[in-house]
């Protein structure tokens, strides 16, 4: 993958309780390239927020071609 390695990792995140656990938490103190966004599920971004993540997705799979199965 281009750029792997390089650059900022950005997390879009809903109140799911996985990135309060304690050792995610102690990974994000220690990752400086990371950025996090956290939503509610009920927020009015949520769905706009979904729908350019999925047509990110879907951007990439056509440039990088389909995921392997496994």
């Amino acid at each position: 993958m281009p750029g792997a390695g390089a650059g900022e990792l950005h997390m879009v995140m809903d109140n799911y309780a996985a990135h309060k656990h304690p050792k995610i938490k102690a990974w994000l103190a220690t990752t400086s390239r990371t950025a996090t966004l956290r939503l509610s599920e009920r927020s009015r971004w949520t769905p706009l927020v979904t729908a350019a993540l999925e047509r990110l997705a879907a951007l990439a799979a056509i440039a990088t071609g389909p995921a392997p199965s496994g």
